[in-house]
């Protein structure tokens, strides 16, 4: 198994973003994989816009609001970044 590279967190300084978006197939991946980010996200962390940077994500889906509230309160313990909540729907 590869080891988890360590990634330094972005931390916000603004107020609550909202921001909606679509997921998008990729052609040339054959997946569904391209999660478009938007405007008010790459004016909160301009680093984003660094095209000779390399950033990463991790993803952590939770079973339930139980174990997702302990881990956060972990996270609080630990002086982590607020994470971002990412929600998935069908549209109309």
């Amino acid at each position: 198994m590869e080891e988890e590279k360590e990634m330094k967190p972005l931390r916000p300084s603004r107020e609550n973003i909202v921001a909606k978006g679509r997921i998008s197939y990729r052609e040339s991946s054959q997946a569904w994989s391209l999660i478009q980010i938007k405007k008010e996200i790459l004016q909160e962390f301009p680093q984003l816009k660094e095209k000779r940077s390399k950033f990463a994500y991790k993803m952590i889906l939770y079973k339930g609001f139980k174990e997702l509230g302990k881990s956060i309160r972990e996270m609080e313990k630990r002086g982590d970044s607020v994470p971002l909540l990412l929600f998935f729907g069908r549209e109309k």
